[in-house]
């Protein structure tokens, strides 16, 4: 699984195509299935909706949280693995699978990411995302309805807020209180 700012953002479609197969595969894997079946019209739309970043900067001034929001929100989306996750492992979510592969992916993208912070420069995000199981299948089946183009913006934002409880250094200094006013004028 990637661990880069850069997945799908490498302005490659091959590459990006190839590192997205490879990160299903390698998934497909980790929870024991031998093979999965892949529509290659959606995988060619995510990646696709990835490009076509829905932010007015485009993915080249993006942070690594809005990156993680169009990926999941586009995986979701396009639902490009056909293939259901095994009832054993995933119960009643195993007919969510891009979801569940979207949020992974999105952790796996996020850890060790670096983030730029206007006051502090660079900052690497060292802690992996932990949730609670119940956190986890709310999150999936919210994912599971979500588009790109409405939704990769709050995804992002909860994607970000789940960085920071695992990485509070990484946090930008808290603004509001004392400090909103000022930002206001």
């Amino acid at each position: 699984m990637p661990q880069s700012n850069s997945f799908l953002f490498s302005g490659d479609i091959n590459k990006d195509k190839h590192d997205l197969l490879e990160a299903i595969d390698g998934y497909a894997e980790t929870i024991g299935l031998l093979s999965v079946e892949v529509d290659e019209i959606a995988i060619e739309k995510v990646i696709q909706s990835c490009s076509a970043m829905p932010w007015p900067n485009g993915f080249e001034q993006s942070s690594a949280f809005k990156k993680v929001g169009v990926i999941a929100t586009s995986f979701a989306y396009y639902s490009p693995i056909v293939t259901p996750f095994p009832k054993e492992k995933f119960g009643v979510l195993a007919d969510h699978q891009n979801a569940i592969f979207a949020y992974e992916i999105s952790k796996r993208v996020l850890w060790m990411a670096t983030v730029s912070c206007p006051y502090r420069g660079k900052i690497i995000l060292e802690k992996k995302i932990f949730t609670s199981q119940h956190f986890w299948r709310e999150f999936v089946s919210t994912l599971s309805g979500c588009n790109p183009m409405n939704h990769f913006a709050c995804i992002s934002l909860l994607f970000e807020a789940l960085v920071y409880r695992s990485n509070p250094e990484a946090c930008y200094t808290k603004l509001f209180g004392k400090a909103f006013p000022e930002m206001v004028k």
